[in-house]
């Protein structure tokens, strides 16, 4: 049996796909939680780090935590889809830390998936957390726009970036149309990109196409989501951050990024 030696740690997944991040986050709080972790064949490490080792997925544990039945990890989930995160959450959370986890190994996982909602009072909150970690318990956390995230709490995680480099045949259709209305269609898309980050002025007015875009888009398919309402507040949002001193062509991106 190898051994996990990590007491506690905050781990962060940043990225595009919010079905990849979650599926990595989650896959790394089954392997926390495991009764009896394995390496890969070809490794031969004596001491692997956690990004070594892989469920068993037989276990007591991995087998309550695939039936969603595990006492021991937390799920926001539910929670921001059908509440929006409060600072009651994160209250009673900080109240359980001293409690250490039910199942064999004694440890917790806390899942908190689109880190980017999080308000500054429950982002506070989480902080404080991290600041002040319990041994045994583990924070997995995902983001789908990193620069709306505490830097704070950036710096006490663990982050692996899984977001793809933006090419220019990748651009997203309904940002290179935005653009290209201001700045005319003879600029290829990194140009677009480049121009926006270099006339602020303009950038309230892209912002507005972009939001009348995506209304459309959700009566045009006769649908709303969870996703389309995340991406029309995180265009919100961004045109109160472009009146301050940001990377304006980085966060165009990410907020294209989450267009459904």
């Amino acid at each position: 049996m190898l051994a996990l030696t990590m007491q506690s740690g905050t781990f962060l997944w940043s990225g595009s796909d919010p079905d990849s991040l979650a599926s990595l986050a989650k896959k790394r709080a089954r392997t926390i939680l495991c009764l009896d972790p394995s390496m890969p064949p070809d490794a031969s490490k004596q001491k692997p780090t956690l990004n070594e080792l892989n469920p068993c997925e037989i276990c007591d544990s991995c087998v309550r935590f695939n039936t969603g039945h595990h006492v021991d990890f937390t799920d926001y989930t539910e929670i921001l889809e059908t509440e929006g995160y409060k600072i009651t959450h994160f209250r009673q959370l900080r109240e359980s830390l001293g409690h250490s986890g039910y199942s064999g190994n004694n440890r917790k996982v806390i899942y908190i998936p689109y880190l980017e909602e999080l308000n500054p009072s429950c982002g506070n909150a989480l902080l404080k957390m991290l600041e002040e970690p319990n041994e045994n318990w583990f924070f997995v956390l995902t983001t789908l726009q990193e620069m709306r995230v505490l830097p704070t709490i950036l710096s006490r995680c663990l982050i692996s970036r899984l977001r793809p480099t933006k090419s220019d045949a990748s651009l997203h259709p309904d940002l290179a149309d935005a653009l290209q209305d201001f700045f005319g269609s003879t600029k290829n898309p990194r140009a677009l990109l480049d121009l926006f980050q270099e006339n602020p002025e303009l950038r309230p007015a892209i912002l507005l196409k972009l939001k009348d875009t995506l209304i459309q888009y959700a009566e045009h398919q006769n649908k709303g989501s969870f996703a389309l309402v995340r991406t029309l507040e995180s265009l919100i949002d961004a045109e109160g951050l472009m009146k301050v001193n940001v990377n304006a062509r980085s966060l165009l991106l990410d907020i294209v990024a989450t267009w459904p």
